[in-house]
């Protein structure tokens, strides 16, 4: 049987201990895990930009893998720790509604309050619970994968409302930038089967893509199409629109950020 995966999601960084640490319990539990540092860069405390990136990313691990997520602003107060059961994932977390995206995606069909204190390490801290917590549960259950064993079954857990791209009518959509990546492209939510639309009824060369006081005309193939440091609009790998730039930032020479409203027309 192949090794089971543990996938680590958190704002914590790598210049300190923290994920090394979280490494070594689930280690210390459970060697025979393989881990994935799926992303430990996410902007602190920043639970909208964790669920989009664990959106983006899940569904490409193994079936019956299993996710933890470390994006926890309110560690030590009453917050719950929680198991989300999907379709064919597993998903611990803090009960903040960073799960948001994943339980829309997954067809989760149960969550559980992680209550179950043998599973924790012996003196739990108010400030890690990633090492406390998360990461010893999230071991165990790798050996047993029941989550019956770890707590009650809540119906009450904290979800967000996603946000999702207006589809104004045919020639105009409505959406917003959800996500910056290190290459300064700019995820939005306008998804892929709605732009195709426009795409099939009008050609690509007649989209249109205004935000702030950028226009984007036409929608490329891919980054080199074209000229170092023209803005451009692309289908990104997630399945979602960017806005780009050839070998340059686009955040940072557009002003670009987070947020920020965008419309997708046609000429």
């Amino acid at each position: 049987m192949p090794k089971p995966v543990i996938t680590l999601t958190t704002d914590l960084g790598t210049d300190d201990h923290y994920v090394g640490v979280m490494k070594g319990i689930i280690w210390g539990i459970n060697y025979d895990v393989h881990i994935v540092d799926l992303c430990h860069e996410i902007n602190p405390f920043d639970i909208v930009e964790a669920a989009f990136k664990l959106e983006c990313s899940y569904r490409y691990f193994p079936l019956q893998s299993v996710h933890v997520v470390v994006v926890d602003p309110g560690v030590g107060s009453p917050r719950r720790p929680i198991l989300a059961c999907g379709e064919n994932h597993y998903f611990f977390a803090p009960d903040n509604g960073v799960l948001s995206w994943v339980m829309a995606s997954d067809n989760v069909q149960r969550v559980y309050a992680i209550d179950a204190t043998h599973y924790f390490l012996p003196k739990i801290s108010n400030t890690f619970h990633g090492r406390d917590i998360f990461a010893p549960s999230a071991a165990h259950f790798l050996k047993i994968y029941d989550p019956t064993s770890f707590g009650d079954e809540i119906t009450d857990y904290k979800r967000f409302k996603i946000p999702v791209a207006q589809v104004v009518n045919d020639r105009q959509i409505i959406g917003k930038i959800v996500s910056i990546d290190r290459f300064g492209n700019c995820i939005t939510n306008i998804f892929e089967d709605d732009l195709n639309k426009m795409v099939e009824m009008f050609g690509k060369e007649k989209l249109v893509l205004t935000v702030n006081t950028t226009v984007i005309k036409g929608l490329s193939s891919y980054y080199a199409e074209k000229q170092t440091k023209e803005p451009l609009m692309i289908i990104g790998n997630a399945g979602y629109l960017e806005i780009a730039m050839n070998k340059a930032h686009a955040s940072r020479e557009l002003q670009l950020r987070k947020n920020l409203d965008i419309t997708l027309s046609v000429l």
